[in-house]
């Protein structure tokens, strides 16, 4: 990857939500005061932040693989986070997404909102 910007652009901290209320469900605890550590290290991301560069490789199989075999009981699984430390562009066509935007009239901060996004050119 000959832009370091790619990587950060997919960066989407800072946003907390509740889908699912009053309803036990299975968790795996993380330390919150430092989330962005904890998930750094339990994904071996720390190669990723100091590589002296990161090369782009066709692997469009190998990640639907990957995704393909998530399920609610792989995705807690301390040994499958690795494995979804993956880099990918897509092109848009209404799929949910985090996207980083201007939500206000003034346009003076850009946000991150999740919301339904489209566009014809490659994220």
């Amino acid at each position: 990857m000959r832009d370091k910007r790619y990587p950060i652009a997919a960066y989407d901290g800072g946003r907390a939500e509740c889908a699912v209320r009053r309803t036990p469900l299975p968790v795996v605890y993380t330390d919150g005061l430092s989330i962005d550590p904890t998930v750094n290290a339990l994904m071996g991301l720390w190669r990723i932040h100091v590589a002296d560069r990161v090369e782009v490789e066709g692997c469009a199989e190998e990640a639907r693989a990957v995704w393909a075999e998530i399920t609610p009981d792989t995705v807690r699984d301390p040994a499958t986070w690795p494995r979804l430390a993956l880099f990918g562009r897509i092109v848009p066509d209404g799929d949910v997404l985090p996207v980083r935007a201007e939500y206000d009239e003034a346009g003076s901060a850009r946000n991150i909102d999740v919301n339904p996004f489209t566009d014809g050119a490659p994220h």
